[in-house]
């Protein structure tokens, strides 16, 4: 046993050896009901009940020592208290969360599950009546004061034995007897009733606890991202800007704001809207990218166009992402496509010159005349460089 007390004894000692009593040895269960009959004293009994059930409904109450104190009162032991089996070690040993009377400052000492009273009554299933715990379990010879009788009764929680709740006699002023065993039993049913709503109130504080510290992570993590976000906006490297479901745009930086043409000033008053930035066409293509926010929280990249505020359409890259599930809010990026999209005109033009200047011109040196053929084979462009200057120059090139 560990004792919760001044001493502190080694677990080799809570092994049976050779000078352990047999178990039936310190067993006097039977002498409960040969013992002269003691009648029922109802009005402690209520009185002792009913302080249970106060303390149980009132949450800043130690239940477990108001259940052990009870004990002490009704049964008019010298020590009582409640052994609970251990969770972190997988139920190897018992533990004492409460006493009462000579064995209080014994707190948070027990026993081992498999060598120890309180085992053995969870082993046999029953109420069991011990007299010298010594004689059996060495390790309490340091515990003082010794045991002369100690009364333990089992309790469960959904038909697993979980605990006991026992009395303990230190001299033989008093003898247990059934009524002291009828009485164990009714509050080894409230034992199970405490035990119950200790382990749920233990498990809202955990889950409590869990909650409280997912809220502070995602706290943080919204507290990083939107300075992320906040530091993107600023940087005004592209458009940025923060939408809402009713196609208000609530926020954007100065990049997206001159992309289309409006000022901070028309933005707070509410007058840029993505809905009437959107040219008629391209809202199809707005309803479904919004219905794939919705059901995937994002939309990726896809050119579309908006108006300026002078009249005339930007092109533009946009993509964007869902702030929640619901997709009611979220942040797009805008990417103005004008001086590419000017860049991708000039080169069609560029080619068109070039495919007709590649397409046909010849010169006939034998009869010096130039006409074109767009049935001669296509020759390079190097070929017109090869024309004489004075062809060229008085104008005798001709097309046909």
């Amino acid at each position: 046993m560990i004792d919760g007390g001044a001493s502190r004894l080694r677990l080799e000692e809570s092994i049976p050896g050779s000078r352990s009593a047999p178990l039936e040895s310190i067993l006097c269960t039977e002498e409960l009901r040969l013992r002269p009959f003691r009648p029922p004293d109802y009005e402690t009994e209520n009185r002792a009940l009913a302080a249970l059930a106060s303390a149980l409904a009132e949450s800043r109450s130690n239940i477990l020592q108001t259940l052990a104190d009870t004990i002490l009162d009704v049964t008019q032991c010298d020590s009582s208290g409640l052994s609970l089996l251990t969770k972190d070690d997988g139920e190897k040993r018992f533990y004492w969360p409460a006493i009462a009377g000579m064995w209080k400052p014994h707190i948070g000492g027990g026993t081992p599950r498999d060598f120890g009273p309180c085992g053995d009554v969870l082993d046999q299933n029953r109420t069991l009546l011990f007299q010298h715990f010594e004689r059996r379990y060495p390790y309490f010879e340091p515990v003082t004061p010794l045991v002369e009788e100690c009364l333990l009764v089992p309790f469960y929680v959904d038909g697993r034995a979980v605990g006991t709740i026992w009395a303990i006699m230190h001299s033989d002023r008093h003898k247990f007897d059934a009524e002291d065993e009828r009485l164990m039993s009714g509050l080894g049913q409230f034992a199970s009733l405490a035990y119950q709503t200790l382990v749920h109130i233990d498990n809202l504080k955990l889950q409590i606890a869990a909650r409280e510290k997912a809220e502070a992570e995602v706290r943080e993590l919204a507290s990083g991202l939107e300075a992320k976000v906040r530091c993107l906006i600023d940087s005004n490297i592209i458009g940025i800007i923060i939408w809402s479901h009713d196609g208000r745009i609530t926020d954007a930086n100065e990049t997206f704001l001159r992309m289309v043409g409006y000022s901070r000033a028309d933005l707070v008053a509410g007058q840029v809207s993505w809905m009437e930035l959107t040219p008629a066409e391209w809202r199809s293509v707005d309803a479904q990218r919004l219905a794939m926010l919705k059901s995937m929280g994002i939309s990726p990249p896809h050119e579309k166009e908006f108006f300026h505020k002078a009249g005339h359409r930007v092109p533009v890259l946009v993509g964007g992402a869902a702030f929640d599930e619901a997709g009611d809010d979220g942040a797009a990026f805008v990417v103005d496509l004008s001086d590419r999209k000017k860049a991708e005109q000039a080169a069609r033009h560029g080619k068109a010159r070039s495919d007709m200047l590649r397409s046909g011109w010849s010169w006939h040196m034998r009869t010096g005349s130039r006409r074109w053929e767009s049935s001669r084979p296509r020759l390079p462009m190097k070929s017109c460089s090869q024309l004489p200057a004075r062809a060229i120059t008085r104008g005798r090139l001709r097309i046909s």
